[in-house]
């Protein structure tokens, strides 16, 4: 950080990592003073959670750290210790955690590790140390201040058991982001807010504290945190405990303009620096500037944080300040979307469009200025709209409703990627619609329609074309916000078709406007093709009273993580046991022909361009064996034929349709047959051969750096870590036995054979490298590198997060290489 080597935020972000590790070792450290017996779990749920600036990653030099200790309700009712005395085991877990706080706290000749604060809990000082998860539950149902619930958005799993930290931020999320939130609660925020800024007053401060006084760290910190608390709710990508990012899901969101997010970050950014030199400065915790009339301490700031003269620095200091304190007065009582500032050449570009009918030269230069890459193609959208079209049929108020529109729409195409996008996305809307007059007054009268079919646009151009073709579904589209998983049992091949199309329109769009993310995209795909799948098989066979067959998905659809752009990997089954010879060819006949009528019902919903491939190559023998087999066939092959690949493969087994009973058996054959079994060296060995392969057969050299998927560092890199370590461990620990990457790197955390940091780097990159994939799908960049085309890439930087493609890429390959060397570690 004295080197100026890195930046702010990573700076905050490794010494919050420092805290989050002394934390865990003073927990540890706390157990192992009073060990309880074997008999006893190895570890009880108790979980610390991070508040604060702890649990945003934005520690400072001198931060105290905010914890809250929760344990499980499910705790036996006392411990016995190896001493032999028995004592409650909530109180127990007080007395590990008043030994970790002794720990972390405790003077010695060297000082002592961190402050600790444990008064954000329930009640505060006067609170029980530990609570329970429904003890929490209750205290927010019933007690809580609206304080409280704001301070929740910073609360995260920090050390402990984190499976129990995620059911915590679970059940304490419809507290904190609320689907409504009324103005009794807003004013006691404001409220709070209020007070804070009267002590900070009454102290004499107001201008000296960059913290709680005016235009301070606090000001960007509450506006932040009323828009989270306020739209959290719908827009999971809100719900961050880290500043910067919040605004910039603010800004990605639509709340903000890219330039007011750029200022705040900008406010945000010098306030915490001088926070921090403060506080290298005196060494203690301290949020004051020197006295104006102390030049000499105030030169060392300014010269610290690059600053020539003292006037610059106070200048520039006024100017963040002054900023960030109007931004929370123009947005304190009013939460209202902002539209950012027109540029000028808005303004004269709607005046020319309004009276020129021709491309004219000017009109066009100003679409190239707003970021139009084709005029030409451009320039009639904004003609039609205002002049109406050789074809006549446009009703007389077609201009005045779109002129609207236009101020907004100029602005949202000038901040986007791709201005092009925009603005002729709207124009097919329009041209699809029976009356473009009643379309741009429902765009003018609803505050997120424009906004989320421009986003629609320009993150996933080939579902906007397919609501043009479509418009009967926009309705649902703004108003449903979860994934319909009810279809007719009764329902023809051509419904099954319009569901899927349907819902995965709904998917991508909900994807698009950040009310969904994360883990919920996989797993809202996986319910779409349970749904479709079962469907197509009841239709299969109509004509029977009961399924006698069986599927089950591997592959990323068995994990429950498939793509936009997975295959469905299936294998049929059937059981004919108690059968004689006949019985056995007829159900074996009938069986292989559902599976071809599944394969010619995949073929015409391939017709209605679903993108869906049903794929049994998988099976027994591949291409040369039978569609489907028996579950004494599974068994016998698996016995005697089957090769290491394919024992790695089935433990991704899962059922997904047809008989339950029977697929859940085989589902348990594969699970016995990959997790039950001894994975020897031989295995292991031709495990790592198969890897080998792969990279030198399918992977180029030239994108071993950056292929998302086969590359170095990539996705199929972090299963392997995974899928290998589950094969040696699985018969010592049966809760590794999960077929979901994200949830077998939970588990080995859990079990020792990965340490936390190793699975939070795996766990967030595999995260990033497949919201990547799905973003490059939407954009029709169906490759597993980066695409070499500067606006997918742009776009693609804009929907991650990332403020240039530069930045992107480095960061991406930065990614990989760090997943790389675990790989490299564990494999």
């Amino acid at each position: 950080d004295i080197a100026q080597l890195t930046d702010l935020p990573r700076t905050a972000r490794e010494f919050s990592n420092l805290a989050e590790a002394c934390v865990q070792i003073a927990f540890e450290m706390a157990r192992t003073k009073e060990p309880i017996e074997a008999s006893h779990p190895v570890t009880l749920p108790f979980c610390i959670i991070g508040m604060g600036k702890l649990g945003g990653r934005e520690l400072n030099y001198s931060s105290d750290i905010d914890l809250m200790f929760v344990c499980g309700d499910d705790l036996p009712p006392e411990v016995t210790l190896q001493t032999g005395r028995k004592i409650e085991t909530v109180f127990y877990l007080t007395r590990i955690g008043e030994a970790m706080i002794k720990i972390l706290t405790e003077e010695r000749q060297s000082g002592n590790v961190f402050r600790v604060d444990m008064r954000l809990r329930p009640e505060g000082r006067f609170g029980v140390l530990v609570r329970s998860i429904s003890s929490f539950r209750a205290y927010y149902e019933s007690w809580a201040e609206a304080w409280e619930f704001q301070a929740l958005v910073k609360a995260r799993p920090i050390a402990g058991d984190f499976t129990l930290g995620e059911v915590f931020l679970e059940m304490v999320s419809p507290y904190v982001y609320r689907r409504m939130i009324g103005e009794e609660f807003l004013d006691a925020l404001r409220a709070n807010k209020r007070n804070i800024e009267r002590k900070c007053g009454a102290e004499g401060n107001t201008e000296r504290n960059i913290k709680t006084g005016y235009g301070g760290i606090r000001d960007i910190e509450f506006l932040v945190q009323l828009f989270q608390t306020q739209y959290g709710g719908k827009i999971k990508r809100l719900r961050t405990p880290n500043t910067l990012a919040a605004l910039h899901g603010l800004f990605l969101s639509g709340f903000f303009s890219e330039k007011l997010a750029n200022k705040l970050s900008a406010d945000y950014l010098i306030l915490r620096r001088v926070e921090h030199t403060l506080q290298l400065f005196q060494n203690r915790q301290t949020h004051l500037l020197p006295p104006l009339d102390n030049r000499e301490e105030i030169e060392k700031i300014a010269a610290r944080l690059g600053f020539s003269t003292v006037e610059d620095f106070l200048t520039t200091l006024k100017f963040h300040r002054d900023h960030a304190r109007q931004t929370l007065q123009d947005l304190f009582y009013k939460i209202e979307k902002d539209s950012g500032e027109k540029p000028e050449v808005l303004t004269e570009l709607l005046k020319a469009a309004t009276l020129i009918r021709t491309p004219e030269p000017r009109l066009l230069a100003l679409l190239s200025e707003i970021g139009v890459r084709e005029p030409l193609s451009v320039y009639p959208a904004l003609l039609t709209a205002m002049h109406g079209n050789d074809f006549g049929g446009m009703p007389p108020d077609t201009p005045e409703k779109f002129l609207q529109i236009a101020p907004e729409l100029l602005t949202l195409a000038h901040n986007s990627p791709n201005p092009d996008a925009v603005l002729l996305g709207v124009e097919a809307l329009a041209t699809a619609v029976p009356n473009r007059a009643q379309l741009y007054a429902s765009l003018a009268e609803s505050r997120q329609l424009l906004p989320r079919l421009a986003d629609l646009a320009v993150y996933a151009p080939a579902l906007f074309s397919r609501l043009t073709q479509h418009l009967e579904w926009l309705e649902t589209l703004m108003e449903e916000e979860e994934i319909s998983l009810s279809l007719s049992p009764k329902a023809k091949l051509p419904e099954i078709g319009r569901y899927f199309l349907r819902e995965q329109l709904r998917l991508v769009s909900l994807h698009v406007w950040g009310v969904l993310e994360g883990e919920d995209i996989p797993q809202s795909l996986t319910q779409i093709a349970d749904t479709t799948l079962r469907a197509l098989l009841g239709e299969i066979e109509r004509d029977k009273s009961e399924s006698r067959i069986a599927l089950v998905a591997l592959g990323k659809l068995g994990g429950s993580e498939p793509g936009y752009s997975s295959d469905w990997d299936l294998l049929a089954v059937y059981d004919d046991r108690g059968m004689n010879e006949k019985e056995r060819e007829a159900v074996a006949h009938s069986a292989n022909q559902t599976v071809e009528g599944l394969l010619k019902a995949g073929q015409e919903l391939v017709k209605m361009r679903t993108g869906i491939e049903l794929d049994f190559r998988l099976r027994p023998w591949g291409k040369k064996g039978a569609l489907a087999l028996s579950l004494k066939g599974y068994l016998r092959y698996f016995r005697t034929e089957a090769e290491t690949w394919e024992r790695h493969a089935a433990l991704k087994a899962r059922f997904v349709a047809g008989n339950e009973r029977v697929g859940n058996r085989l589902v348990t054959l594969f699970h016995s047959v990959s997790f039950g079994g001894d994975w020897n060296a031989e295995a292991d060995q031709k495990l790592h051969e198969m890897k080998s392969r792969i990279e030198a057969e399918r992977l180029k050299p030239e994108n071993r750096t950056n292929d998302l998927k086969l590359g170095h560092g990539g996705l199929q890199d972090i299963e392997w870590i995974a899928q290998r370590l589950q094969l040696l461990n699985a018969k010592r620990f049966p809760a590794l036995r999960v077929s979901n990457t994200l949830s077998a790197l939970s588990a080995l955390s859990s079990a020792g054979l990965l340490d936390h940091a190793e699975v939070e780097t795996l766990r967030e990159n595999y995260l990033l490298f497949s919201e990547t994939r799905n973003a490059l799908w939407l954009l029709g960049s169906h490759a597993d590198t980066l695409s070499a085309d500067p606006v997918i890439l742009r776009t693609l930087a804009r929907h991650l997060g990332y403020p240039d493609t530069l930045e992107m890429t480095t960061d991406l390959q930065s990614r990989m290489a760090h997943c790389r060397r675990i790989f490299n570690r564990k494999f």
